[in-house]
Order: C-alpha cells, then structure tokens, then sequence
C-alpha cells in the first residue's frame, strides 16, 4: 500500500508539472486573434470579464470566458455577453485578414439589440477606432442607438441613411413585373401574377416538357 501510494503521488506531481508546462505554452503561443478577441471581449463587457482562453480537453477546443477565477463557457453566458464574445471574435478575425491584405466591410444587423447602453458605447467606440481601416455598416430599426451613435462618435463620423419604410399589402408593381415576360419556347407573352417565382414557360410549352 506504501509503495503504490508512493506511486500514486509522483504520477500526480508528475501529472501537474506537464499541465502547467503545457498551459504556459498554451498561453504563450496563442492564435493573435484570441489575442485580440480576447482584449476586445474586455473592453466590450467594461471589464466584467478578463479575457477568452480555448479549452483543449475536447475533440474541437472550446472558445471559455474567464471571470475573475471562474472560465465559463458560451452556454453560461448571458444572450448579450454571448453576442459581445461573438463580436470580438470577429472584429479579431477582419483585422487579421487585413493584415494578409484581404481587407473586407464590416456590415452587421442589429447587433446592439442585446446590449445595454454601456456596452453599446463601449462597442461604438471600438467600431470607430477600426472605421479608418474598415467601411462599418451597421443596420438597425431602433432610433435610440442613432442618438447614442451621434452622442459617442466624434463629428462627421456617422452617417445616417435612412431606408424606406416597407409597407405590406402595397400593389404597386416593381418594373421587372410589368415588363412583358416571354416563354422561352414559343417567345408569347406570359402572363405573372408578381407573386413567386416568375414563369419561364407558357402552359402549353411547359405541358409539352412533361
């Protein structure tokens, strides 16, 4: 019993010196867009949480937030936390492509909808400083975040387009439904209601195909 319990304790001190090494390295060898998720994740939540880490022990490493001592995963986060780690994970990802010279828009829909106003300036503030790097296009329907937009953003930062307001049940006729439509067979008109998807044959072409 003394020996293997002897055992036993240098398999387990054994054991934690090569977890350690192995997270040392982990940590210091990190993908750069962790990295900057990471730091990004911080700023987006005022600090609640300190940073991302990946857990390794599964099949496909697991993206974890860290709060204070706790790591948490996606599933215990809150909606809007989740939509912040999200965010910073691709914001990270348009910076690196930017550094391989495949710098691409930043368009979004809604995303502050699961922010509360804090973190929406705080997100502001970091879509503003990546704006001279990357065109940011963001749509949203609530005229709030206009205001804080305008309220956070230095002059001549934002620019507002405003879209027309959808109605339903409208019968006006866009151009491509009153342009006259031809079978593809016979080349007779066709006849489109405007509803689905256009027709390419007439009815006696397409009774022929079957």
């Amino acid at each position: 019993m003394i020996e293997e319990s002897e055992e036993y304790l240098r398999l387990q001190v054994a054991r934690t010196i090569v977890v350690r090494c192995m997270e040392d390295y982990l940590q210091a060898q990190q993908d750069p867009i962790l990295l900057r998720a990471s730091d990004l994740f911080t700023r987006l939540t005022l600090g609640r949480f300190s940073g991302l880490e990946l857990d390794h022990e599964h099949d496909a490493p697991l993206v974890l937030a860290r709060r204070g001592s706790e790591l948490l995963s996606v599933s215990q986060l809150s909606e809007g936390t989740t939509d912040q780690l999200y965010l910073a994970l691709r914001l990270a990802s348009l910076e690196r492509y930017a550094e391989e010279d495949r710098t691409l828009p930043f368009t979004v829909d809604d995303i502050f909808i699961t922010f509360d106003d804090h973190r929406t300036r705080a997100a502001l503030a970091i879509l503003n400083e990546m704006a001279d790097r990357f065109q940011m296009i963001v749509f949203t329907h609530h005229p709030h975040l206009i205001d804080l937009a305008r309220q956070e953003l230095p002059a001549g930062r934002l620019h507002v387009h405003s879209l027309p307001v959808f109605t339903p049940g409208r019968s006006d006729a866009s151009p491509a439904q009153n342009a006259e439509r031809l079978c593809r067979v016979c080349q007779q008109p066709l006849t489109y209601s405007g509803r689905g998807r256009p027709p390419v044959e007439c009815e006696t072409c397409s009774r022929l195909q079957r």
